[in-house]
């Protein structure tokens, strides 16, 4: 794909000049930015994987849009997180939760000066949510700015159902099938498969079967007050069976992630924005 066309497809906000800029505020005013993380992703990946494949579904969000008539931008793709789980790992680079929230709340300000008011706020990384929840609080406050979070994490049993062939696909997480698969499809060139690796946790172990509902990983590790991950996930650093991963699946996680995110930004930052929940009419 030539740059021309790159640019015309991704609508990615670097790769604009400014009068495209300009031109392109005044055909939408949503703009996707993402969180994401620099920091180990086992013995095979890029400690940038989650950077890379944040822009990779962004591109195809806002590919999805434009083939339904609507124009989005891909306002910005952060490469640092808060990443203190990994940091027992080498590869982290990390910002605190308080410059992580100011970082996003000013990135996304920045925009909305701009005319890319509806601004969809989207982690690619365990530990970000809280600070970027502070980020969308800051933001909401402000009148001209709607602020919308969806977190990649909490949807990826959904992007990668039915596609892994590992003995736990619902526990493949960290440098695992689904995100070694992604990295191929993406940068195969950056993978080193001859140390990719295999690691589940004990299902026996209680530490993974707390009796409260609903917690993601890393908050069950908040519940029981664990400060990084070691002895959570593999020594390398895996979590899932990244031996079995292929491109194939990774184009089509990353299809279904754009697919959910894009059909979400549709109905409810474009065509349907809710403001207040409509009563149920009682005859």
């Amino acid at each position: 794909m030539s740059s021309s066309n790159r640019q015309a497809a991704s609508r990615n906000f670097l790769e604009l000049r400014a009068p495209q800029v300009r031109d392109l505020a005044k055909k939408t005013d949503v703009a996707l930015i993402f969180v994401t993380q620099t920091a180990q992703a086992g013995p095979h990946l890029p400690v940038g994987s989650r950077y890379f494949i944040a822009g990779e579904i962004g591109r195809r969000i806002v590919d999805r849009l434009a083939a339904d008539g609507h124009a989005a931008i891909v306002g910005a793709v952060l490469p640092f997180g808060y990443s203190v789980y990994n940091a027992c790992f080498p590869g982290v680079i990390q910002l605190t939760p308080e410059t992580l929230a100011a970082v996003v709340a000013e990135v996304g300000e920045s925009l909305a000066r701009q005319g890319f008011r509806k601004l969809v706020i989207l982690s690619n990384a365990g530990g970000n949510p809280p600070a970027i929840k502070l980020a969308l609080h800051r933001l909401s406050a402000q009148s001209h700015i709607r602020a919308f979070f969806l977190d990649l994490q909490r949807a990826r049993l959904q992007a990668m159902k039915g596609l892994l062939e590992g003995a736990h696909p619902e526990h493949d997480s960290h440098a695992g099938e689904w995100e070694t698969s992604c990295m191929l499809a993406i940068a195969p060139e950056l993978v080193d498969m001859s140390r990719a690796e295999c690691w589940h946790w004990d299902p026996h172990d209680e530490r993974h079967r707390l009796t409260l509902e609903g917690l993601s990983f890393h908050d069950r590790q908040l519940a029981l007050g664990v400060k990084d991950d070691r002895g959570w996930i593999g020594p390398g650093g895996t979590v899932g069976e990244a031996t079995k991963a292929t491109a194939k699946k990774g184009h089509r996680i990353l299809d279904n992630y754009a697919s959910l995110f894009a059909g979400h930004i549709k109905k409810w930052v474009i065509e349907s924005p809710v403001d207040i929940p409509r009563e149920k009419k009682t005859m």
